[in-house]
């Protein structure tokens, strides 16, 4: 039989019922309410979260997993082709030995295993082969370098401008991330803690200005604070200098500790990121954390809950699921005892998140583990087998609490008496009643924990583009700067530059906190701040923005070519300018700052005007406001809004607008269901007259094929288990059972009428599922750019003359900061 694919319905398993079984749809709106699985070991609670967030990922849906356990590394294990070579590297060679087996033939049986377990959940290939070309998959492993290591210690960038200009969401990241770095060195989650404020001010002082600050610079800082107070009191009386060092202490033990530096490697730790690719295509983002100790553990967890509460508020509302936050194992991270870092971010998560599309699937075997008062917003319940009675009596207390509708605690015993292996007890609140059902058999070839060597091998390929170019890089220097790294690391740097006064002179900030200042060495740039005003009447669009461009002299014919300019504060990831760093650009010399001695060409003040009006031009010819448009939903981007940002946003119109589109497409196959129950019931009335002996064997045969299609096309949470076979069996029962007279012909005919009329009603209704997913497919939209270029009267110079940009000599070679 052939699965029909619904969309927006998770196929998780069946019911258990040998007789009728049907299959379990679970409606991705339901997840906005978030879930929990409870179960213990062996009771295949994993396998279920795998199958949950693989019909997520076929549906679109991005997801981050956090894997405390190494299990969720199966989900890049998806082999379309389903051939045993395959399987083979991830074979256990102890299970093969112990078998007497080769791991050639271990592969072989493991393959048809998962054949014949896809082929008896009603599973192709092909599903398989979309759910690879639905989204992108990453394995992380942070905190070690064996895999694919998330950055979090290299350096503690500004959060994203559009946050800090909230200034609640903008505390809550500065005291998370402090929370996040005290947690390893063992200091307790106190906000009132002086280590905890002292450190929390610091990174306000430093984020305001828009710099990142190094681990280092941090310890520098503590011990000498760039501030005199703290509120109304002056540092040296809320932390004594000789305390402050003990923390800095800490801190340097923990930057000088041999795992350190694989805190300091990988891609940055970014919500969006880990949730989209560049294009907007979504991601699978599994967090392998086995590896960690438990300090680590919080450390990290606490970061990532931080940013995805950042990223997720930045979000506009929505009543459809866009995006799963999923955690293996809960152990440790919401107890409903103590108050570790990752616990109030969790509350907030499960209290807020419905209201962005965020839903959150916590997992657990252990039921001592969770805060009920926080899972009481958690509106589906997946109960396993538990290992005591004490267990049983948690979840029911915390099922019954959670359940709105008065759950029958005698028919709950009976339900838990009857869990097995891979058996599930599944409370919605959406739904009319609990059901227990059985999982479905995974798509993903579910190995086990993962080991060093196979999560190398499946993060390989990642590591070596990660490597090729580090979102963290620190060189943010021209090609220029790197020929002509020697000649700077031997020229005499002077005090002042010999510059005629008619020509401004600009020193930029440094990007980054640089507690020793008389490393900094400044090198000439021709240097433009410009305002760009933008207006569009088919996009709608009035914008003005600020900019700051730099291009280096050039010894020659042409001393400045604007085609080499850049933007040094403009953020490459986001493409945003921080206007915090352009704001401080200022025309006084730093003291003790050493200047390069700037080429003749740029001593020479006649060349200035030439210049300046070759830089309009360029601006009117070059710096066109791009906006991406959708053509379907008439839609543009926002000025600086990236591809992926945009795609997210109009993802979650088209879904919305594809739920609509949906519940119109039920509404009117309802009408026609409801036309051929009347003539069932008409067929019936006359069965019952004319054919008094043969009437309750036809009853039978027309409640049956009633029965499958109202739920083969109606019923929003389950489909029979093998529809097309009931629909067929049940036509051929009322077949049989009219023919068994001759004298009612015509009431044969009309049975072959309905059995017609529902195979047309079966095909138009497979067409039309599958023409809204292709209107409103997200993932592939097709978008154009729409490009508005400036008047020359809508640009504004602000400043242009030599800018002076401050960078290190490290390694011979110059480096801005």
């Amino acid at each position: 039989m052939k699965l029909i694919e619904q969309i927006g319905s998770f196929y998780l398993g069946k019911t258990i019922d040998e007789k009728n079984p049907e299959l379990i749809r679970y409606d991705a709106k339901d997840l906005t309410t978030h879930a929990v699985i409870i179960g213990m070991t062996g009771s295949g609670k994993t396998g279920l979260g795998v199958c949950l967030l693989e019909e997520a990922l076929l549906d679109g849906i991005p997801v981050i997993a956090v894997d405390p356990k190494g299990d969720m590394g199966n989900l890049l294990l998806t082999f379309p082709e389903l051939a045993a070579t395959d399987f083979e590297p991830w074979i256990d060679p102890v299970e093969a030995e112990q078998n007497d087996e080769s791991i050639a033939d271990v592969a072989k049986k493991r393959a048809n295993q998962w054949k014949q377990g896809l082929a008896d959940s009603h599973q192709t290939p092909e599903r398989l082969a979309a759910l690879n070309a639905a989204v992108e998959k990453t394995l992380y492993t942070p905190g070690a370098t064996f895999g694919r290591p998330i950055s979090l210690l290299k350096s503690l960038a500004p959060p994203k401008p559009a946050l800090r200009k909230d200034k609640d969401l903008y505390q809550e990241r500065i005291s998370a991330a402090t929370t996040g770095i005290l947690s390893l060195l063992k200091i307790d989650n106190d906000p009132l803690a002086r280590e905890q404020i002292l450190v929390c001010q610091l990174l306000e002082y430093f984020w305001d200005q828009g710099k990142t600050i190094a681990l280092a610079d941090l310890i520098a800082t503590i011990q000498n604070p760039p501030f005199e107070r703290i509120g109304v009191m002056d540092v040296e009386t809320i932390y004594p200098a000789k305390d402050r060092l003990k923390l800095a202490m800490q801190l340097n033990n923990l930057l000088a500790s041999p795992g350190f530096e694989a805190w300091t490697q990988g891609d940055a730790l970014d919500a969006e990121r880990l949730l989209f690719s560049e294009h907007g295509k979504p991601r699978l983002s599994v967090m392998n954390i086995a590896h960690l100790s438990d300090n680590e553990r919080i450390f990290f967890v606490t970061m990532l809950l931080n940013d995805i509460l950042a990223w997720m508020r930045t979000q506009p509302g929505t009543g459809s699921l866009r995006a799963i936050l999923y955690i293996d194992e809960l152990f440790g991270y919401m107890p409903p005892i103590g108050n570790p870092a990752t616990k109030p971010l969790l509350l907030t998560l499960l209290k807020q998140a419905r209201a962005y599309g965020l839903g959150v699937v916590l997992s657990t075997q252990n039921p001592v583990d969770l805060d009920y008062k926080g899972l009481s917003n958690s509106g589906t319940w997946f109960i396993g087998r538990l290992q005591t009675e004490q267990d049983r009596n948690r979840v029911m207390d915390g099922l019954l609490s959670a359940s709105k509708d008065g759950l029958d605690k005698k028919a709950l015993n009976a339900a838990f008496d009857s869990l097995g292996k891979r058996k599930f007890l599944m409370h919605n609140i959406h739904e009319d009643a609990p059901i227990i059902m059985t999982t479905r058999w995974a798509m993903s070839y579910l190995s086990g924990p993962l080991s060093r060597q196979q999560i190398q091998l499946l993060t390989q390929p990642s590591n070596q583009s990660a490597n090729e170019k580090s979102p963290n890089s620190n060189d943010n220097s021209s090609e220029s700067n790197k020929d002509n790294a020697q000649e700077l690391a031997q020229t005499d740097w002077v005090k002042y530059a010999n510059l005629a006064p008619e020509i401004a002179q600009f020193f930029l900030p440094t990007k980054q906190v640089i507690t020793d200042t008389s490393a900094l060495h400044y090198q000439p740039t021709l240097m433009a701040i410009v305002n760009i005003h933008y207006e569009d009447t088919r996009a709608d669009i009035r914008h003005s923005l600020t900019q700051l461009f730099t291009t280096p002299f050039v010894d020659g014919p042409i001393a400045i070519d604007w085609r080499n300019a850049i933007e040094p504060f403009v953020d490459k990831a986001l493409g945003e300018a921080q206007d915090e760093l352009i704001a401080q650009v200022t025309d006084e010399k730093p003291n003790d700052a050493k200047l390069l001695q700037p080429p003749i060409s740029a001593t020479q003040k006649a060349h200035y005007r030439d210049w300046e009006k070759a830089f309009v031009l360029w601006v009117r010819q070059n710096k066109a406001l791009t906006l991406y448009h959708h053509e379907g939903l008439n839609d543009y981007a926002m000025p600086g809004e990236s591809e992926s940002q945009f795609r997210q946003r109009i993802a979650i119109a088209l879904r919305e607008a594809r739920d609509e589109q949906l519940e119109q497409l039920r509404t009117q196959i309802g009408k026609k269901l409801a036309a051929l129950e009347a003539k069932r019931s008409r067929a019936e009335a006359r069965i019952a007259k004319e054919q008094q002996r043969a009437s309750n064997r036809t009853m039978d045969a027309i409640v049956s094929t009633g029965s499958a299609l109202l739920s083969a096309f109606m019923s929003r949470k389950k489909v029979s288990v093998t529809n097309a076979r009931r629909l067929g069996s049940a036509l051929k029962k009322a077949s049989t059972a009219f023919g068994d007279d001759q004298d009612i012909p015509a009431l044969e005919e009309t049975i072959k009428q309905i059995d017609t009329e529902i195979q047309a009603l079966a095909s138009s209704f497979e067409q039309e599922m599958q023409t809204v997913h292709d209107q409103f497919d997200a993932v592939n939209a097709p978008l154009s750019t729409h490009q508005i270029y400036p008047k020359s009267t809508a640009i504004t110079i602000h400043a242009f003359g030599v800018g002076w940009q401050p960078g290190l000599l490290v390694d011979e070679q110059w480096r801005a900061v």
